[in-house]
């Protein structure tokens, strides 16, 4: 008993000890956190050791929201009495709902000691919305614009942007459309989307409330804005159909061969009164009947109709029928349309899989269908295609019910052609082309007559062969005749674009001739048209009137195309139109032209389509029914391109552009390697060209001093295209490539001591920039600037200045420009100026002639005129003579006074060798002398007239003995020639003396100098009109002595 006591004391000891060995304490510490969405909590959870041996100790994280929870470390030893620490990380997902979630963290170290946390979750995503404004008003058919206003009012950390998901409850979806139904809005800032309203035309008045929802990424988060649609009497009758599955006729209705169908229509009165109504069906195959024709409805009553569809044996299509409730009170009536498909409505059901409706005839279209038996009992079918070769994957087949098969047929559109829908009898179509120098000028970059050529050429490669004539007018300077490029016969396109490129735009409008002209070329009783493109009317003088009877009798119809055309020109091609029965189109551009001829191509039935509509038939025949149904398809020349290379004109050494059109006809889009020759010409080499339509390419041109090719190839290829085309290369002479034009008043008026500015323009109408200079024939003509610098068709202006001398009053004057530009052409222009009086009170320097006398006289064997006059100043002002000159003749002139006071007279002689003044004095007589008198205030012409007895000769004219001579001619009075001459031997003998015996002169020279003070002192005994002459008599008598 002792021992077993022992034993069982020794048992419980061990077992004190393991668990002192064993136990471990959590001392403190929670993982319980708040936050809003991603954000993150950290808290801690001490551990301590008080064991006594080191332990490990494991965390994990447990209940619903674990994922949330992260503890580290993973692992903690800690040893004996130590205290650890874990840390708890909880963070919840970014768009987690708002609440209370819990989670666990079991500790373990052999045992567990679990922890229990509460993770509060608080809304942090806030998305603001308001709609502007709350309510619109609008009627039936009329768009409500509202603008609705998102502000992000996140509080969530890190989260700057939202998704916002938008969405319309109260609106039928096909009564609206938001500008954006999902978006980003950034924190802090405010996003706008417009969100439009356009309820049906049909739908019912009264006001709708509706709500915007903005939901965010979690799709709880969502945030209402209110607003209101209010719609107002807009029409007065409403009908639409009630069934469910046919609210806004989403299908067709539906009539079966095996029994009666009955649909409910709703009439509304929406009006202010009641109506009598009278209903029908219109369009409506037999079957088709109304339960009622005639209803009586108040206003704003609303009744119901039957629409009757019997079981028939009518053929199985669908029906396009229009219900119309016609008002027996007033002038008002609503119709509203919706079909009908009759059917075996037991029928197998055929459905397509695949086919394009657009293919090429190249190719072999599939066509994939799927069939289904929805009867409940088996089918046996046989499976053909008319309208097409076909090839059939399977031709005989059987479907149990509910069963669907896949059937393929191959279709070959290779031997389908593209017939023009030209009538079955014959039209004769008459082109009739403007080709005058109007057409010359540029439309968008391009010039028209380039523009009509490929209307031209689109139009008659695109028409049935028909009769056509090309005839063009306007090809020469003058109204000369028409001329008939392709006559009227059997349509040949190469020959018709072949006379395209040849022709130019250089002449005049003779308009009515061409309709005269084009009136012959038809035979009556046929279809008779003319198609005629101008830009202006007729320019000469022709009887238009008168044509348009000669087409009348014809029988011939004008289609007349006013291409840029004015309002008058326009008149005149509408009377044309219009009284042969045609019609009138406008065309402003090149897109615009080729529209027009479209038009009339299909008016006139001549387009040669370039698809080629087919339709074929799948057809399955069984014990039981036959099944056919209908498919279209568009067969086209899917790689049909043409390429126009216009005529050029070049220069050499010059760079220009020109274009070319590449016109893709086909039904697929082009991508085209370009070539061009020669080699000065290039262009780009890559160009794409969509189908149906027309480009324009650009061309460098840049020949060279020696270039000489007189064609221009351009070449355009694919895998499936290759086109060329080429025009002529015209190479132009030095005036065409360099001249240039003078534009400037032939004849104006000029005012005397007035400087007027004008103009002169200069048009460059060579295919270079150039530098033009002018010049004038008089050299009161002066410029600014001297130089111009003009483009290539362009003006430049130089201003000129003209300030006509006083004495030209009244007078006309021509004036000679001359301008030439750097490359050594010249123009000259002749202007006459009609000079008038002065302005602003300005009166001009006036100056008389009067002739006293006119004599020869014979000296040293020489005969001279002698012509002595007066010149008086009439001026208002004083007036100072500079110089006289005697036009065409050499002469000298004596003025007794240079200055003159106003109403004062000087005399004046003049003379001049008989033998250079022979062309005015010979063979004696009257004679007249053209003189150019230069005065301080200008220059003045005068003619001197006088008379010269044949062979007399006389003394010179004397004033008080003294001769007035100057400037040249030693004439004195005898005395002072006496004394002149006594003083030249004085002079001599001095300087013989002087030689013979030096310093022994110097009584001589006091001799001398007596001399020439009596020479002065008589010279001051003349008389003294004035200071002026006393000063010039003494200039006068040291000039003498000079001379001497």
């Amino acid at each position: 008993m002792i021992d077993l006591n022992k034993k069982f004391l020794a048992l419980g000891l061990g077992l004190l000890l393991f668990g002192i060995l064993a136990k471990s304490a959590i001392i403190g510490g929670t993982c319980s956190s708040q936050s809003v969405q991603c954000g993150l909590q950290v808290n801690k959870i001490l551990v301590y050791n008080d064991s006594a041996r080191a332990q490990a100790f494991f965390p994990h994280s447990n209940g619903p929201a674990a994922d949330w929870v992260k503890v580290l470390p993973e692992t903690l030893t800690l040893s004996a009495g130590e205290t650890g620490v874990f840390e708890v990380y909880t963070i919840a997902t970014c768009y987690a709902d708002p609440g209370r979630y819990f989670a666990g963290i079991s500790i373990t170290n052999g045992s567990t000691e679990n922890i229990s946390c509460t993770i509060d979750i608080e809304q942090g995503h806030f998305v603001g919305i308001s709609i502007i404004p709350q309510q619109k008003t609008i009627t039936q058919c009329m768009p409500a614009a509202y603008n609705i206003e998102l502000d992000n009012q996140t509080i969530v950390p890190k989260q700057e942007k939202e998704l916002v998901n938008l969405e319309v409850v109260g609106l039928p979806k096909e009564w609206y459309s938001l500008e954006a139904s999902q978006l980003i809005v950034e924190k802090g800032k405010k996003e706008t989307v417009k969100l439009t309203a356009f309820p049906p035309c049909d739908a019912d008045l009264g006001d709708y409330d509706f709500l915007v929802k903005a939901s965010l990424f979690n799709p709880n988060f969502v945030s209402t804005g209110s607003a209101a649609l209010s719609i107002t009497q807009g029409q007065g009758i409403q009908i639409k159909p009630t069934d469910a599955g046919f609210e806004n006729f989403g299908k067709p209705f539906l009539a079966c061969t095996e029994k009666e169908n009955q649909y409910t229509f709703e009439i509304q009165n929406n009006g202010a009164q009641g109506d009598t109504l009278e209903l029908s069906l219109m369009d409506a195959p037999a079957f088709a009947k109304l339960s009622e024709t005639l209803i009586e409805i108040a206003a704003g009553e609303k009744t119901t109709v039957k629409l009757v569809l019997e079981k028939n044996s009518s053929d199985l299509k669908q029906y396009n029928i229009v219900l119309t409730a016609k008002s027996k009170k007033f002038v008002f009536e609503k119709s509203i349309s919706f079909e009908a498909e009759n059917r075996d409505c037991f029928d197998v059901t055929v459905q397509k899989l695949s086919g394009e409706e657009n293919v090429c005839s190249e190719e072999k279209p599939v066509y994939k269908f799927q069939l289904k038996n929805g009867r409940e009992t088996p089918i046996s079918l046989q499976a053909r295609v008319f309208g097409l070769p076909a090839d059939l994957s399977v031709e005989n087949f059987s479907l149990n019910p509910g069963e669907t098969k896949e059937l393929t047929a191959t279709l070959d559109a290779s031997a389908e052609g593209t017939p023009g829908s030209v009538k079955a009898k014959d039209v004769f179509v008459e082109l009739v082309l403007d080709t005058s120098g109007s057409m010359d000028l540029p439309i968008g970059g391009r010039k028209k007559i380039e523009i009509a050529k490929g209307t031209v050429s689109y139009f008659v490669n695109n028409i049935s062969p028909i009769n056509l004539g090309l005839m063009v007018f306007g090809q020469s300077e003058q109204c000369s005749e028409p001329t008939t490029l392709v006559p009227l016969s059997r349509l040949d396109v190469t020959n018709v674009e072949s006379k395209i490129n040849s022709f130019r735009a250089i002449g005049d409008t003779p308009l009515a001739k061409s309709l005269e002209n084009a009136s012959k070329e038809f035979a009556p009783g046929k279809e008779n048209y003319v198609i005629l493109v101008s830009d202006g009317k007729e320019s000469c003088n022709g009887g238009i009137d008168s044509a348009i009877g000669l087409l009348v009798n014809n029988g011939v119809k004008v289609y007349a195309i006013g291409f840029d055309i004015d309002t008058s020109g326009k008149k005149q091609l509408e009377n044309i139109a219009q009284k042969t029965s045609g019609r009138y189109f406008d065309a402003s551009n090149a897109q615009e032209l080729v529209q027009v001829f479209g038009a009339i191509t299909k008016e006139l039935e001549i387009e040669l389509p370039k698809e080629s509509q087919k339709t074929f038939t799948l057809k399955l025949d069984s014990d039981y029914f036959s099944f056919e149904k209908d498919y279209t398809v568009n067969i086209s020349e899917c790689y049909n391109v043409v390429l126009s290379v216009p005529n050029i004109s070049v220069c050499r050494q010059v760079q220009s552009q020109n274009s070319f059109t590449v016109a893709n006809l086909g039904s697929k889009t082009q991508a085209l390697s370009v070539k061009v020759s020669p080699s000065w010409a290039s262009t780009l080499q890559e160009i794409t060209i969509e189908p149906a339509k027309e480009k324009t390419f650009p061309i460098a041109l840049s020949p060279k001093k020696d270039s000489s090719e007189n064609a221009l190839t351009i070449t355009a290829k694919s895998g499936k295209v290759n086109v060329f085309d080429s025009g002529g290369i015209l190479y132009l002479n030095d005036s065409a490539c360099y001249g240039f034009g003078i534009v400037v008043e032939k004849e104006f008026e000029g005012r005397i001591g007035e400087g007027e500015r004008r103009k002169i323009a200069f048009s460059n109408n060579g295919q270079a920039e150039m530098e033009i200079s002018i010049s004038s024939s008089q050299p009161w003509v002066y410029f600014e600037p001297q130089q111009v610098l003009v483009q290539k068709g362009g003006t430049g202006f130089v201003n000129y200045y003209i300030t006509p001398p006083f004495d030209f009053l009244g007078e006309t004057k021509e004036v000679l420009l001359t301008a030439s530009n750097n490359f050594g052409l010249s123009l000259e222009k002749k202007l006459t100026l009609n000079v008038t009086g002065p302005w602003f009170g300005l009166v001009p320097a006036n100056v008389s002639v009067k002739t006293q006398a006119a004599n020869t006289q014979t000296e040293n064997g020489e005969n001279t005129l002698i012509v002595e006059f007066e010149l008086k100043n009439e001026s208002p002002q004083e007036i100072e003579i500079n110089s006289i000159e005697a036009k065409g003749i050499s002469a000298t002139f004596g003025i007794e006074s240079k200055k003159l006071a106003q109403g004062e007279t000087t005399k004046v002689s003049m003379k001049t060798n008989i033998k250079d003044g022979e062309a005015v004095a010979a063979g004696g007589g009257a004679m007249k002398q053209e003189l150019s008198i230069d005065t301080s205030e200008g220059m003045l012409s005068r003619t001197l007239e006088f008379e010269v007895a044949k062979g007399t000769t006389t003394e010179p004219a004397k004033e008080d003995g003294t001769e007035t001579g100057l400037t040249g001619l030693l004439s004195f009075s005898n005395a002072q020639t006496i004394l002149g001459l006594i003083l030249i031997v004085i002079v001599g003998g001095l300087l013989i003396y002087h030689v013979i015996s030096s310093g022994s002169g110097g009584k001589e020279g006091d001799e001398s100098k007596a001399a020439e003070k009596k020479e002065v002192k008589a010279a001051e005994k003349l008389p003294k009109k004035s200071g002026a002459k006393k000063t010039f008599k003494a200039k006068k008598a040291k000039n003498s002595r000079t001379r001497e």
